[in-house]
Formats: C-alpha cells, sequence, structure tokens
C-alpha cells in the first residue's frame, strides 16, 4: 500500500532540475566558502604572536581573547542554524 501524498504536496510544484554545470558551480562556490572559513579560523593562530606583540598582550589575555573568540564561534553555531533552517539557506550564505 502507497501512502497518499498530502495535500501540500499534491499543491507543490516540482523544482526545475538544475543542470550538471549549474550544480558544479554551486559546488565550487561552497567548496571556496568552505576553504576561506578554514584559512580565517586558522589565521588567528599564526599570527597570534604578532598580534600579541602589537596590542601588548600577556599570553594569558591572548588565551583569554581566543577563548572568547572560541566561545562565541562555537555559541552562535546553534543561533545561525536555526536561522539558516528558517529563512533558508541560501538566504543566510548570500
Amino acid at each position: 500500500m502507497t501512502p497518499s501524498p498530502t495535500a501540500a504536496e499534491a499543491l507543490a510544484p516540482a523544482a526545475p532540475a538544475l543542470s550538471a554545470r549549474a550544480r558544479w558551480t554551486i559546488v565550487g562556490l561552497l567548496a571556496t566558502a568552505l576553504f576561506i572559513n578554514y584559512v580565517d579560523r586558522g589565521a588567528v593562530p599564526i599570527a597570534a604572536h604578532l598580534i600579541q606583540d602589537e596590542i601588548g598582550l600577556s599570553p594569558r589575555q591572548l588565551g583569554l581573547l581566543f577563548s572568547a573568540f572560541f566561545w562565541s564561534y562555537s555559541l552562535l553555531q546553534i543561533p545561525v542554524g536555526w536561522v539558516a533552517e528558517r529563512y533558508g539557506a541560501q538566504r543566510v550564505l548570500a
């Protein structure tokens, strides 16, 4: 026995299929965004000594600064995920 479609499924228009080129373009753009994200996060520890010398921070203060970055980054994952679910990933990434 097959389940019958709900009213919303029956009325929803089918999404147009993307060409292979469009799909690969999207994959490339997402891979580029992911690469930039990792480079951005990885650049801060590499530049730690320069930041420490420029601002005049002690090792303890630098640790607190990096901890604040980590915790704010971690805590915002849940709200940003909710926003992406609610408004769509395309709007959030744009």
